[in-house]
């Protein structure tokens, strides 16, 4: 093992005392990094150890830090700093610290799921077939969003020189104010697909000019997706399995990964950290081909509390790399782990099939027990590492 590291949102430092949170994650965590969400999409939690005023924190999203507006002149997309900031620059004050005490700095971006920059940039969000637009999700096909998310990461990197960048939520998604099954719908992960699939200006421009026929991808899309608004069962078939019989959705989704892939070409030209890039779990959904990514990331993240089978062979990988390019983050509590023991076992298993870097989510929802857990996973996966 490499690397450990702990999620810290920028919020949950600041209200314990930055120095005392980074000391503490040191003296009796013992990890060696920390890892800072500087973008984020709005986020709504209960802090178990009564943080700060309150125990509730409640953010729109947006950028965590203080942007340099010069960094941004490429888009016409412009940084929305979250609210909760007002003039407080947390982020530098961390780094500060945190180089004091020999941590590294990781920092991660949501890349495309962001409803505060969204909501200002209606012309840069995803619209599905059937009109509607999608109020938190940019379009990965947007060039102004590939500009303005390389921006981002340009200007993270020269501000504050992190170890690593970690890219979240890259790529399209179903993101429903509730979830779909709340107003009778069935939905299956053919359905999540299809209610995934944009069909914005730039999508439909960008994909004509190679070769899609989108009118006819679309009206398919339509007539699907009206049998599930008329209460039909959802579907027993995957994305991959209708791909192999309409290789027109096929075509479209090659030109959905490819646009993911741009972004992550044009934040790999604009910084020169270690670039990490984390599985968002529904590939198809996503636009996800590790296949077009692997070249312009270091590696990739696990999708959080993927389980790890013991004996697992340290080369076997969905994504075509060796084990030391993938990384894993585990929750230190339920719904994931639900006694001590099991976040041992499991991050012992990580470390023994090849992960050289281990992380934790996140500081400001975890109980004093829940740090602790963490604290003999680390203990335990350095012991055993040592001993062998």
């Amino acid at each position: 093992m490499r690397t450990a590291h702990f999620v810290c949102h920028a919020w949950d430092l600041a209200d314990q005392g930055v120095e005392l949170s980074l000391d503490r994650l040191v003296g009796e965590v013992g990890v060696d990094s920390v890892c800072v969400p500087a973008v984020t999409d709005a986020i709504d939690v209960y802090r178990p150890r009564g943080t700060g005023e309150s125990r509730r924190f409640r953010t729109d999203g947006g950028i965590h830090y203080r942007a340099d507006a010069q960094r941004f002149a490429a888009t016409r997309i412009r940084p929305v700093p979250a609210s909760w900031m007002k003039s407080r620059h947390v982020l530098a004050d961390v780094a500060e610290h945190a180089a004091k005490r020999g941590l590294a700095l990781r920092l991660a971006m949501s890349c495309c799921l962001n409803r505060a920059t969204a909501e200002r940039h209606a012309f840069a969000v995803c619209k599905d077939a059937v009109g509607e637009c999608r109020t938190a999700r940019l379009c990965p096909s947007n060039p102004d969003v590939a500009a303005f998310v390389a921006a981002v990461a340009g200007d993270l990197a020269e501000q504050f020189a992190p170890a690593a960048i970690e890219l979240e939520n890259l790529g399209f998604g179903f993101d429903a104010a509730g979830s779909p099954e709340w107003i009778g719908m069935h939905v299956g992960p053919l359905e999540r697909f299809l209610l995934s699939l944009c069909f914005c200006e730039s999508c439909v421009q960008a994909a004509g000019r190679a070769g899609v026929d989108v009118t006819t991808v679309r009206e398919r899309t339509v007539q699907a997706l009206e049998r599930v608004f008329g209460g039909e069962p959802a579907r027993d078939e995957s994305p991959d399995e209708l791909f192999a019989r309409d290789t027109l959705l096929a075509d479209f989704t090659a030109f959905r990964e490819q646009a993911v892939a741009s972004i992550v070409a044009s934040v790999r030209s604009a910084v020169q950290t270690e670039l990490v890039v984390a599985d968002p779990g529904e590939w198809a959904v996503g636009g996800f081909s590790p296949r077009g990514l692997r070249d312009a990331c270091d590696a990739f993240r696990a999708p959080d509390g993927e389980s790890i089978d013991a004996g697992a062979a340290p080369v076997e990988s969905p994504y075509g790399v060796q084990p030391a390019r993938v990384q894993r983050r585990f929750r230190c509590g339920p719904p994931q782990f639900h006694q001590a023991s099991d976040l041992v076992r499991s991050v012992h298993r990580a470390v023994e099939t090849g992960c050289e870097a281990i992380g934790f989510f996140d500081f400001g929802t975890t109980t004093h027990a829940g740090l602790d857990w963490a604290r003999q996973a680390l203990r335990f996966a350095r012991r055993d590492a040592i001993s062998s």
